[in-house]
């Protein structure tokens, strides 16, 4: 299904979004994970298992290498201006889809509340970058 998207609401959202992208990679520059210098800890011990490393990329005996500069903006950084931007993006069209269904082109607000609903959370989360962080938050609560 197509819909117009008006010119100023997608310059909007794409100055919004390239913010969000921006504050995303910034907060992670930031506040970044850090990594333990080499010689800190072995691969094999299980006390030693780098956080966000999957299990299965860790190679028995091998030492900890200390993250580069380059290793941090392409694994963290990068990764979370995308989230960032995605979720942003994302919440802006899920916005417009809110405003089809407010409308009435789509269908009624009392038949779908709860999509009305979840639409203006997710809108609103995304635009002002709530977003990351509640899936963050609901993904250490899951493991």
């Amino acid at each position: 299904m197509c819909h117009f998207h008006p010119r100023w609401y997608i310059a909007v959202a794409t100055v919004i979004s390239l913010y969000q992208a921006y504050r995303g990679f910034r907060l992670q520059w930031v506040l970044g994970i850090r990594i333990p210098p080499l010689g800190y800890a072995r691969w094999h011990t299980p006390e030693a298992l780098v956080p966000h490393v999957p299990p299965v990329l860790l190679l028995p005996n091998q030492p900890v290498r200390p993250a580069s500069q380059l290793d941090k903006v392409i694994l963290l950084c990068i990764a979370d201006a995308l989230t960032f931007f995605v979720c942003a993006a994302t919440g802006f069209e899920a916005l417009l889809r809110l405003k089809g269904i407010a409308s009435g082109k789509l269908a009624t607000i009392q038949d779908h509340g709860v999509l009305a609903a979840f639409l203006l959370l997710y809108g609103v989360s995304g635009i002002t970058g709530k977003l990351p962080e509640g899936l963050a938050k609901i993904s250490s609560k899951l493991s």
